[in-house]
């Protein structure tokens, strides 16, 4: 039945200037909602006009039967007022119910007021009757015959009062009970046409697919198919059947798109148990992924289904993201590593079974990626993990995790191929030969030939592999290892490799503390003037004291320290440490000329506080800037000419002398004399060391060395010198000085003050070594 909403403008102005909200229907009942009040108009239904104000006591009755109403009937309430949706006969008839209630509530409110005034004036009269009050009335002028007549009028008017209005309390009760009890119930056809309409409805709007199958029994009571009762236009378009083409059918047979996912079985399942079923289909026609919720009802069953593609195809691509590397496309450390726990778990169950696992370091990336570019460096990495790819493809499948063997990239330009189920250990050997030979082959990147080689760490299984880590951990040590080797190389883990790599983080250890706690100590080696056979000064010498190992030559750790970045504080240290010995020894006046050489590393020479520190070091020992003798190599000073130039400038501005030392060890030696601002040249015990004097290091490098050197105004220092007959040689060639065992190993500080007492020349000392 259709209602329509009207507005009208207030009859009553003055009252009521709102607008009014009006509900009409076919049986002629008009009902004004303002701000004022209700007012209902029901010639059929209700006599007369009843006005509820919200005001007072009558107002709150008011306002609880429309909390009433609105729980029963579904009406809004908004801060403007009240809103009707559309009201059925029925619910109209309600209505007026509540509203007649409502007013003969009042009715009965009036008639107990009615009934209190007669029961005061009752009182009253009784009251007047007392001798007292009577007295009292006559003294203050109230005749007798008038106090009489109002007695009269009193118990007349209460008396009337109170039995007219408990009548009129009595029929309005009555009249409530009565109301209340013919309310007619909404008919239950009418409720289940509601009702139908209503599920048509939340059907329809359903984006989900919905089927309502009833079972087909036979004369057994065994189901044997399921009819299409019920289906809505989102099942439709899923099924790409009208509903009239499947209504009254049955489903398990004309349904091709019920029988590709076999849900047939699963329908009989819930029928059957009454326990609902979910679950996730693909169906291979379409290829289109659902997701399917069966319920039973009655002897049938509702099966909601909704197309969930997007999302399998979005959890795949999360899926992918998460075992890929989102630059290469090949599996990331997740994805080996799974791989690697299944390859170890069958190494373990399977008899003849093995697998190797290759980790490839490229030896100039860093470089590349510094000089060419971030965006040249990924080029270069997704052009290494197509030629991987290409070497590891069987057949002509060229799919990413193609074949046994599966490549994959750790980050940066780390990569790690697991070559599962080889038939041959060797077979791990003959790829890393054949990727070594590939990665010569230049790449052309950002208009340049760039050709980055590899270095590779191998691991065939074994039975002594529980978990992947540590099959990567031991790849990368002997990763490492190929690359200390001279990198382009690949080396096959054994556990001594092992046993090193733990020996060098007990190291690592250890030297950080004792960097930190500065438990080092200087021993020095005596130089010795070959003109006069005198000590003239000393090479520092940095040794460590190890609690259990004993004395730590620098050769063991010096390196370490340079890897670790210890170097610098390590140099200066031993800069502190002889700058102060230099101090003392220049206090006595035998000693008061004698020098000290400091060798420096590639990294102090780096560090912007190098000058500084020198110069602080000199101002506050006091010492002659020339007894400083700063120790460079050629090897680290050809890595940035320019920027080290400039430092050894510095250092030469302060007063120090520089010493370039193990002279004849690098590629342009020569060259190298006139570029930087050296004093003294130290030729390397290689060539000092030589068991014939008549090879060529003593009958021409040697000399002409030498020569060259007084040529350029430079002090030469031979060092390694152990043999006499070595320093006669360098004696007779005008050498400036020697150091080596031939006179004395190193010494601590206070053992090298006595030696330099104790040396009267160095034609004594000769004669008696």
């Amino acid at each position: 039945m259709a209602e329509t909403f009207d507005t009208a403008r207030s009859r009553d102005r003055r009252r009521s200037p709102r607008r009014r909200h009006q509900l009409r229907s076919n049986v002629g009942t008009v009902v004004d909602i303002s701000s004022h009040g209700i007012r209902v108009y029901s010639p059929k239904r209700l006599k007369g006009e009843f006005k509820l104000r919200l005001h007072g006591p009558a107002g709150k009755m008011t306002l609880a039967s429309r909390v009433v109403w609105h729980r029963r009937l579904g009406i809004r309430q908004h801060a403007a007022g009240l809103e009707f949706d559309k009201l059925s006969p029925q619910q109209l008839s309600q209505l007026t119910t509540i509203l007649s209630s409502t007013q003969s509530r009042r009715r009965e409110a009036l008639g107990g007021r009615v009934m209190a005034l007669g029961v005061l004036i009752l009182a009253m009269h009784a009251a007047m009757g007392v001798p007292e009050w009577s007295q009292w009335l006559i003294s203050v002028g109230l005749k007798n015959e008038w106090h009489s007549f109002i007695k009269e009028i009193a118990i007349f008017v209460g008396a009337a009062l109170v039995f007219l209005s408990l009548p009129l309390m009595l029929i309005t009760r009555a009249g409530i009970r009565r109301k209340q009890q013919t309310t007619e119930p909404m008919p239950a056809q009418r409720f289940k046409q509601d009702a139908q309409a209503l599920l048509r409805s939340v059907l329809t709007s359903s984006p989900s697919g919905v089927l309502v199958l009833n079972a087909n029994r036979d004369e057994m009571k065994q189901v044997n198919g399921l009819t299409c009762t019920l289906m809505n236009a989102a099942a439709e378009h899923l099924l790409g059947h009208s509903e009239m083409e499947l209504t009254g059918k049955d489903v398990t047979r004309d349904l091709s798109w019920f029988q590709s996912m076999k849900l047939f079985d699963d329908v009989m399942s819930v029928i059957r148990t009454e326990m609902p079923f979910m679950a996730e289909r693909r169906n291979p026609t379409d290829n289109k992924w659902y997701y399917f919720v069966v319920t039973q009802h009655g002897d049938g069953v509702t099966l909601n289904f909704t197309d969930i593609s997007e999302r399998k195809r979005y959890e795949s691509r999360l899926e992918h993201a998460a075992l890929h590397d989102t630059l290469t496309c090949l599996p990331n450390r997740k994805a080996l590593e799974e791989r690697l726990e299944q390859a170890i778990h069958r190494r373990q169950r399977v008899a003849g079974y093995d697998f190797a696992v290759l980790f490839l370091d490229f030896d100039r990336f860093k470089i590349i990626n510094d000089s060419l570019g971030h965006e040249a460096g990924d080029e270069l990495l997704i052009k290494i993990a197509d030629k991987l790819l290409e070497n590891l493809r069987t057949g002509d499948t060229a799919s990413r995790l193609s074949g046994d063997h599966l490549p994959a990239r750790l980050g940066g330009d780390e990569f790690v191929i697991l070559l599962d189920g080889i038939t041959d250990k060797r077979d791990s050997v003959i790829v890393a030969d054949r990727l070594l030979q590939t990665f010569l082959e230049p790449h052309h990147i950002a208009g340049h030939n760039v050709t980055s080689t590899a270095s590779i760490g191998i691991v065939i299984s074994g039975d002594g592999y529980e978990n992947a880590e540590d099959v990567l951990r031991d790849a990368d040590t002997a990763m490492y290892h190929a690359k200390h080797k001279g990198k382009a190389r690949y080396e096959i883990f054994d556990r001594n490799m092992h046993v090193a790599v733990v020996q060098r983080m007990t190291i690592e250890k250890e030297l950080r503390d004792a960097v930190e706690n500065g438990t080092f100590t200087l021993e020095y080696e005596p130089i010795v003037a070959l003109d006069t056979g005198q000590v003239d000064g000393f090479e520092a010498l940095i040794r460590w004291p190890h609690p259990t190992r004993g004395i730590i030559p620098p050769d063991e750790f010096i390196g370490i320290a340079e890897e670790l970045g210890l170097i610098t504080a390590m140099g200066q240290w031993v800069l502190e440490k002889a700058c102060a010995q230099l101090q003392e020894w220049s206090k006595k006046k035998s000693h008061e000329k004698v020098f000290v050489n400091v060798n420096l590393s590639k990294l102090q020479l780096r560090d912007p506080n190098l000058v500084p520190t020198v110069e602080r070091l000199i101002r506050k020992t006091k010492i002659r800037p020339g007894s400083l003798r700063l120790e460079i190599t050629e090897t680290m000073v050809m890595d940035d000419l320019k920027q080290i130039s400039i430092v050894l400038g510095h250092l030469k501005s302060l007063g120090v002398q520089l010493a370039m030392d193990d002279f004849g060890t690098g590629h342009s030696s020569l060259n190298s004399l006139h570029r930087f601002p050296i004093d003294i040249l130290k030729i390397d015990r290689s060539f000092i060391d030589t068991k014939d004097k008549g090879t060529s290091a003593w009958s021409a490098i040697i000399p002409a060395t030498i020569a060259l050197a007084h040529r350029l105004e430079l002090v030469v220092v031979a060092e390694g010198v152990e043999k006499v007959d070595q320093l006669e040689m360098l004696r007779g060639l005008s050498c400036d000085y020697a150091q080596g065992h031939l006179f004395s190993k190193s010494l601590s500080a206070a053992e090298a003050s006595q030696y330099m007492d104790q040396v009267q020349g160095f034609g004594d000392k000769a004669s008696a070594a």
